[in-house]
């Protein structure tokens, strides 16, 4: 009784479905596969423009078909049994097209210029020369100028005999504010990011404080130059012929104050030890003129004297005696004495030039730090006391000039010799400890 009851049942179930089964293959038999959309691939032309960049192609899908509301559903994988008994298993519709992806290595957009760090003033781009030298110092200039703001330009090798640089440039401004450099000045990559960093760091704010303006422009004395120290032929090489030091003569403010090395410094212990020795060789030479005196007066007395009247006077009393001599002989004397007198003075004020003359001329030549323990000593025993700077001026360029002594390697000024009295040289000479400061 059970087993009619199923299978009773299975007929039942199979009279349903099979209908539904039969219009869904037939609906299947007459609708066509989706095609497949067809993507070409972007043509790469001969030099891709900026302007005009790629973009991946848009994928495209038909649109699914919306099912049948009125058609009845069929599982996938159930056995159906038709009115003549034929039986058929439902299958899963076919599977939509894959959809389309945009291609794996889609076309690079270029930029504008070529990938580099640095430009100069021209707007030109580094070439590799293949020399490794040159190459690897503009490779460094590159990282020593990057994230600064500077006006320069790449100039060609330099190298005349002893002197020159791989990789020079030429720079006319630098800095934020920036600084003009006049003329434009020609040295290395490291001189130029020192220089700015000096600016950067010390200067500007030392300007603000005692000149209320910052340094809008520099006057350049000397940069690039093949010679010896001193232009001296038995001297060493200069950090000059390098390119690896700048002279500065004066600076110049935002505010149009102009401010000279030579002019604003103030007096050096230099100049004032030499004006002093000057004078105690003065004074030491009126001693012994004083008895030269003595005996030109003895003398021109005598001269006018009769010579059979000269040992009467002689032994009558010393020429220093009151009434020693006649009146027409104590005037004689008197004017050989004033005449004496006269030229000693003169002699004396040529001398304390030539003294200061010979000493300017010497200091340039005398070893720095032996030259300066002579100075000082001799200025203590000079009773020689240098006055402080007194003016705004002399106050910024004696605070620039100590800032210069932590930065830079070798720091020259008007303390130093004649041959820096109306300028800074400053350049980046390696040492062990500390630089070498005057």
């Amino acid at each position: 009784m059970a087993g009619t009851r199923i299978a009773f049942f299975l007929m039942l179930l199979a009279a349903l479905l099979l209908p539904a089964a039969d219009a869904f293959a037939k609906k299947r038999r007459g609708r066509k596969a989706p095609e497949k959309a067809s993507i070409a691939r972007p043509v790469e032309p001969a030099a891709v423009q900026a302007a005009e960049p790629y973009e991946a192609p848009t994928t495209f899908e038909e649109p699914a078909v919306p099912p049948d509301l009125n058609e009845t559903a069929v599982m996938p994988g159930v056995k159906t049994t038709a009115a003549d008994g034929a039986e058929t298993t439902a299958t899963a519709p076919a599977s939509a097209a894959p959809a389309v992806t945009a291609p794996a290595n889609p076309v690079a957009v270029p930029t504008s210029k070529p990938a580099t760090s640095v430009v100069d003033a021209s707007g030109k781009v580094y070439t590799p020369t293949g020399d490794a030298a040159v190459d690897a110092a503009h490779a460094e200039c590159e990282r020593l100028f990057k994230g600064r703001k500077l006006v320069f330009s790449y100039l060609p090798p330099i190298s005349q005999g002893s002197c020159g640089t791989p990789q020079p440039v030429e720079v006319s401004a630098f800095g934020e504010p920036p600084v003009k450099v006049t003329p434009a000045a020609t040295m290395n990559c490291a001189m130029l990011a020192k220089l700015d960093s000096w600016f950067t760091e010390e200067l500007q704010g030392l300007a603000r404080k005692h000149l209320q303006a910052p340094i809008a422009r520099i006057e350049n004395a000397t940069s690039y130059h093949c010679r010896n120290r001193y232009g001296d032929p038995n001297e060493k090489l200069s950090e000059h012929a390098r390119a690896n030091a700048l002279d500065m003569s004066g600076f110049v403010t935002s505010s149009g104050l102009r401010l000279s090395v030579a002019s604003d410094w103030g007096p050096n212990l230099r100049d004032l030890t030499a004006v002093a020795r000057a004078a105690e060789a003065a004074k030491q030479n009126k001693l012994a003129e004083a008895a030269e005196k003595q005996a030109a007066a003895e003398t021109a007395a005598l001269a006018k004297i009769k010579a059979g009247e000269a040992r009467a006077v002689l032994a009558k009393a010393d020429v220093n005696a009151a009434g020693a001599l006649s009146a027409k002989e104590r005037k004689a004397a008197k004017l050989a004495v004033e005449a004496a007198a006269e030229a000693a003075k003169e002699g004396a004020a040529l001398d304390a030039k030539r003294a200061i003359k010979a000493e300017l001329e010497a200091g340039v030549h005398k070893r720095g730090r032996a030259r300066d323990k002579e100075l000082t000593a001799e200025a203590a025993r000079l009773g020689v006391k240098q006055p402080g700077p007194t003016t705004s001026r002399a106050r910024f360029l004696h605070a620039a000039h100590a800032s210069a002594c932590t930065m830079f390697g070798t720091v020259l000024g008007p303390e130093a010799n004649a041959a820096h009295r109306d300028h800074f040289h400053v350049d980046l000479t390696p040492r062990r400890n500390s630089s070498y400061c005057q």
